[in-house]
């Protein structure tokens, strides 16, 4: 991980490509072959794996910050992304600023503080964007602890899903395990919404567990006192590029909301847990963060993260 970023050397390497390949902000953008073909030539990494990383640094799902402005279809946690004969790609402003402070100028930016890595296994959280600068912000004059703290408060995946968590553990910089919740919203007398599933999860998936209690309410295992009738009639996915994960759930008539919410927080993928550290405590990584990059031009460079935040926290 690089302490100018925090980015991986494959994310740089990807940057590196898009440089050496002419797709810049002000280009055109550029065949995303050609991008994964030039870090094959200059790295070893293999197209399809070079490519996943390509579209996960645009994809608005996976990270805050996206350093890859992308032109076609990026895929989805369901469905793979188009070819990269078909789709083109060019560095975003961060993305060409993140490349120049690897190259050495413009200064540090804490984009992997924010975006975290555990899309790819790892166990730095994604964070809140626009509380991560407040915090920095507040390091730079000297807050204190709890200032801090508060200000960062519990980690923010770009699903949007709910989390929860001990945030004085989490804080203290040990493995905290977050609880993470796709959030269930009552959108009629006999409707309710799913939508913004944790990270990593399968909203077909989810649908089809769904469907098989439907189809199968007194199969063995049934939670006790629901041996009778399903109090789900009807599940269809409703997701789209514009909406999101969204599943309309419809509720029998003779059974309530909150019966069928509680049979739908039974669902694996509706609810998970994931185990995350920064592997210090947070004040410290911020303070740190500011001492060694230093207060020149700090607003400058937390200007650029700002403007290049995606999802809608």
């Amino acid at each position: 991980m690089s302490a100018l970023t925090g980015l991986g050397p494959i994310e740089v390497g990807v940057l590196e490509a898009c440089d050496r390949t002419s797709a810049v902000p002000a280009a055109p953008y550029r065949k995303s072959a050609l991008i994964v073909g030039e870090l094959y030539n200059t790295t070893g990494i293999g197209p399809r794996f070079g490519y996943e990383v390509l579209c996960d640094m645009a994809r608005p799902y996976i990270s805050h910050l996206a350093l890859i402005d992308f032109h076609g279809n990026f895929g989805s946690v369901e469905f793979s992304p188009a070819s990269p004969r078909y789709t083109e790609s060019r560095l975003t402003p961060l993305g060409a600023a993140a490349l120049e402070a690897e190259r050495g100028g413009g200064g540090a930016l804490p984009i992997g503080l924010i975006n975290g890595d555990t899309h790819v296994g790892g166990s730095r959280p994604p964070m809140h964007p626009r509380r991560v600068l407040s915090a920095l912000r507040a390091a730079a004059m000297d807050a204190n602890d709890d200032e801090l703290v508060d200000l960062v408060g519990l980690p923010a995946f770009p699903t949007g899903c709910a989390v929860a968590g001990e945030r004085a553990e989490f804080a203290s910089g040990q493995p905290t395990t977050l609880r993470l919740h796709a959030r269930i919203t009552a959108i009629g007398p006999r409707d309710l919404v799913v939508s913004h599933l944790p990270p990593d999860v399968n909203v077909n998936t989810i649908a089809n567990s769904i469907q098989r209690n439907i189809d199968f309410p007194g199969r063995p295992g049934q939670p006790p006192g629901r041996e009778g009738p399903h109090p789900i009639a009807q599940v269809n996915d409703q997701s789209t590029t514009a909406l999101g994960t969204r599943l309309l759930i419809t509720v029998r008539p003779d059974a309530d909301l909150d019966e069928a919410t509680r049979v739908l927080n039974d669902i694996y993928g509706i609810r998970r847990a994931i185990t995350v550290t920064f592997g210090q405590p947070l004040p410290a990584l911020l303070r740190d963060w500011i001492r060694i990059h230093g207060r020149d031009d700090l607003e400058g460079r937390l200007a650029l993260i700002e403007a290049a935040i995606v999802t809608t926290l």
